[in-house]
This record gives structure tokens, sequence and C-alpha cells, in this order.
């Protein structure tokens, strides 16, 4: 089942606690879903981020202790691990401009201008706001990645509860250039989540949005 309607979807998804184990992500839907989290909008287009795509028990195993054996991540059909890069400096800018020119058939140096203003706006940052920006970044992605769920009727619970330090170690991210920021087990909800039978609590929109 898809949902036609986005509100629709919106209204019918919810954090889920428990998956039912026995449903598994089709491979169709589960590129949908990669996809739409590949084509979200971020920061000067660099996307300077990583899906990192788990399957299979062996992996809720070793990540037990890291999140803290969550009923989410322990029954989910897939896991996804964001991370930020950790190499984003001058080479990658360079490298990255010069795939965009590829890619839209620019002369070599075209977005020269491009690249110097990316450059000088991370040669303002130090480490630690660079590092906060990268995460943010990945925010953005997994807000499309969840809406990408509901319409195909995936569940979905977005997590920052793990310890990013142990999983990254785990995952061997650090030879990788990269920091997990955010998690999102993916399946199907099982019968026994209470939560999925509980009204979705929203403020009223007239209260929500001002309108100046």
């Amino acid at each position: 089942m898809e949902y036609n309607s986005l509100l629709e979807a919106l209204e019918w998804r919810y954090a889920t606690n428990i998956f039912d184990e026995t449903q598994i992500i089709e491979e169709e839907v589960l590129q949908d879903i990669l996809k739409a989290g590949n084509l979200t909008a971020t920061a000067f287009g660099a996307q300077a981020y990583q899906l990192i795509l788990l399957e299979g028990k062996q992996w809720k195993e070793r990540l037990e202790s890291a999140t803290f054996n969550q009923k989410n991540v322990q029954t989910c059909s897939h896991l996804l691990v964001l991370a930020h890069r950790t190499d984003l400096d001058s080479a990658y800018i360079k490298e990255h401009a010069a795939y965009m020119e590829q890619v839209r058939g620019l002369e070599e140096g075209a977005l020269a201008g491009y690249e110097r203003g990316f450059v000088n706006f991370l040669k303002a940052l130090d480490e630690d706001k660079k590092n906060h920006w990268l995460a943010k970044q990945v925010y953005i992605v997994i807000g499309n990645l969840m809406t990408a769920c509901a319409l195909h009727a995936v569940d979905a619970c977005p997590m920052e509860g793990f310890n990013a330090k142990l999983v990254d170690e785990i995952l061997g991210l650090e030879e990788k250039n990269l920091n997990s920021v955010l998690m999102l087990p993916m399946g199907y909800r099982s019968e026994d989540d209470k939560y999925a039978r509980t009204e979705k609590v929203r403020k009223p929109l007239d209260e929500m949005v001002i309108r100046m």
C-alpha cells in the first residue's frame, strides 16, 4: 500500500517503538526511500553526508549495547545510520565542483566562484562550528527519508539516543571519514506496539502558524 496524499501519509505515521520482525521492506520500496534521501537539498549542494544501510540480524546484535537495546533497533527490517563527513575541505570542494561541471556539461573552471565562496565559508568556521553545521544538514535529510517512508506506508523512528562514538567504532566510520549523527530504524509496525493506537497530538494549525 502507498499513500497518494502527503497529509494522509503524515497523519498515519508515528515514531514506531516495536516493528514486526517477520516483515521485510521490499528492495524497490527501499530504493525509493534511499533516493529521497539522496535528492534532499543541502547547503552548497555538497551532500557532505553518507547513508549507511544496515541489513541483517548481525548488525542489530553488534549495535545492541551502542543503542541501549532499544526495541525499535532490535526489531526493524532495516537500520539507516546517517553520518556527516569529516573530510570536507578545499580538496573535497574542488572535486565536487569538478563533478558538478561534468554533470551540467560546463567548461572546466566554470564553477571557480562557487568553489572559492564555499572554501571561504568553511574557513570562517572553527572545527566545532563546522561539525555542528554539518550535523544540521543530516537533520534535513532525515525529514525527507521519514516522509518517503510514510508515503510507502513504511514505519520509521528518528533516533538521537545512541552512543555515537561506539557506533562509529563498530561500523568503522572513522576510517571512512564519517561521524554518525542520527539513526532511522525502518520496517512495519507490530501489533504489540501500543503507540500505534494512540492519538496523534499536534497543536491546532492556527496556534502553530503566525501569519504576518
